[in-house]
């Protein structure tokens, strides 16, 4: 079935053209973008049409590779109580092995390092990131010190997704997350479905 031209959706392709801009190598770094509405109402669809335009975009603009890893798409892992917690789902992603050895129950290891070398060797520029309302107010600083650190030192652009997301990216990123939903001013910018 093919995907249902919404207003929603033709904000989409809008936006992941202006990711794309923001991250060319011309770019001042990268810009992050929080997708917010009521559950229900598609916004992991459009997360994910981001996610397949910007990819379109890569392959008509730049030589063919069949080793580039452009976008990343993880869900937000439950309870991330440290960097080793938010590593996992970008290793699963990648394919990579994170555990020490899974039948005797040790720990995984922090896969961190190796993520970053691939998303660096391999052309990564976009990380979707879907159900950010699933974190609670004290694993905030953690999972966005861990994104901050990937968008950093990788040079990749942020897509936030889920219900009231640009006031937990917003707040997150200045230490607090909001006690009433709302909004302000300034900020992340947002795509409202």
């Amino acid at each position: 079935m093919r995907t249902v031209q919404t207003p929603a959706l033709k904000k989409a392709v809008a936006a992941a053209r202006r990711l794309w801009l923001a991250s060319s190598p011309r770019s001042e770094g990268p810009m992050h973008l929080a997708i917010d509405g009521p559950g229900e109402t598609g916004m992991t669809t459009v997360l994910r049409q981001i996610g397949r335009i910007f990819e379109g975009i890569l392959r008509d603009q730049l030589p063919p590779s069949s080793k580039r890893i452009p976008v990343i798409h993880i869900n937000t892992p439950l309870a991330p109580g440290s960097k080793l917690d938010m590593s996992i789902p970008f290793a699963e992603f990648l394919g990579h092995k994170h555990t020490k050895d899974p039948e005797s129950g040790q720990r995984s290891t922090d896969m961190t390092g190796p993520i970053c070398h691939v998303m660096k060797t391999c052309g990564t520029r976009l990380v979707l990131v879907d159900g950010i309302d699933r974190l609670e107010n004290s694993e905030l600083k953690t999972a966005f010190d861990y994104f901050g650190y990937l968008a950093a030192e990788c040079n990749v652009s942020f897509v936030y997704c889920g219900p009231g997301s640009r006031e937990i990216v917003n707040e997150a990123r200045r230490g607090k997350r909001p006690v009433t939903p709302g909004g302000g001013s300034g900020g992340v910018p947002t795509l409202a479905v």
